[in-house]
């Protein structure tokens, strides 16, 4: 009886991680592909000019498109080292023309992608020198084309064009203007500026498109402008810097760095957060806020209304998991014979 029950357990199991779709009883009419509206630890989130959403799925290694209405539209990417393959994707950016670039964290390397996920080219390794990486966490592009990338272990920003070619570098590791530690988010703001999340140094550093440092702000602590551990950023068209971080809440500057309002707390409610990770500003008047430890992507106003959610936890549940699952029931003993 207890054999019986476990397999039943087990075919239960097994089928939940076969069954790729759901479908309305009697009709057969398909609605939605499991796992198809799931993240699990998701990161960075960018917007494409037509404000379709792009999410850095990243325990899946996977990404995720959704339109603005939260439709998901489509997703790619599984965990290897091959082409559109990712190991942890901490972020994500589009360029004016729709190109997806992804920032493959564990690859040590930058993926380049149509806007259907296509994949385009790649550039980077592990390492030191000028075009390699060491735990790339963020990435933005420029109205130019131009290629920002948060070399974090690396404490510096790497510039590159397009295609991949190097352009430039900046930062070293230090706390002082222009230095530091473990940058993490970057965004450029409507006139060219470049914004730098320096994580560990808990503040927002400016720099021009050269590179040359123009303001800092920001320091460790629990109050209107202070951070604790800033994760990522995100401009609007009018020029207003938004900011999360783990005290989980977002934070509204103006571009000099000048505190506006705040809003969230720690919590599973609508506006609640835990740990958000990614924050981005689409240009029509939504902010999004990847809701990291919900699995879970909110949506907001420029003043912090609340609007909506999507997404629920969820884990790839590929060749290797089923595997797993029909190992479990091919270790059962025999079905005991009677005496």
């Amino acid at each position: 009886m207890k054999r019986k029950f476990i397999l039943s357990i087990g075919m239960f199991a097994l089928a939940m991680l076969v069954l790729p779709t759901l479908v309305v009883a009697g009709t057969g009419r398909f609605l939605v592909k499991w796992h198809d509206l799931q993240l699990y630890y998701p990161h960075g989130i960018a917007t494409g000019p037509n404000e379709n959403v792009y999410v850095a799925d990243t325990h899946n290694h996977r990404v995720k498109v959704i339109n603005s209405s939260g439709t998901f539209i489509t997703k790619w990417g599984v965990e290897g080292i091959g082409d559109g393959q990712f190991k942890w994707p901490k972020d994500i950016a589009v360029g004016q023309d729709g190109s997806v670039y992804v920032a493959d964290t564990q690859n040590h390397r930058i993926q380049v992608f149509d806007s259907s996920g296509t994949f385009v080219t790649k550039w980077g390794k592990y390492g030191t020198g000028d075009g390699q990486f060491y735990n790339p966490n963020g990435i933005a592009v420029g109205q130019d084309g131009s290629v920002y990338v948060a070399d974090t272990d690396n404490h510096r920003i790497q510039v590159f064009d397009r295609v991949g070619t190097f352009i430039t570098t900046w930062g070293s590791r230090g706390t002082g203007d222009g230095q530091f530690e473990g940058p993490v988010g970057i965004t450029v703001g409507p006139d060219g500026d470049i914004y730098v999340v320096d994580g560990n140094n808990h503040r927002i550093q400016v720099f021009d498109r050269a590179g040359t440092f123009i303001t800092t702000w920001g320091s460790y602590g629990y109050g209107d402008g202070q951070f604790r551990c800033p994760r990522d950023i995100a401009v609007s068209p009018n020029g207003d810097v938004y900011v999360v971080d783990w005290n989980h809440r977002i934070q509204v500057f103006d571009r000099a760095g000048n505190f506006l309002i705040t809003w969230g707390s720690y919590g599973t409610d609508e506006g609640r957060l835990r740990y958000p990770q990614g924050v981005a500003a689409g240009p029509y008047g939504n902010i999004y806020v990847v809701d990291s430890w919900n699995n879970r992507i909110q949506v907001f106003d420029y003043v912090g209304t609340f609007t909506t959610i999507w997404g629920s936890q969820g884990m790839v549940t590929g060749c290797s998991y089923i595997r797993m699952a029909a190992s479990m029931l091919l270790a059962l003993p025999p079905p005991h014979q009677g005496n």
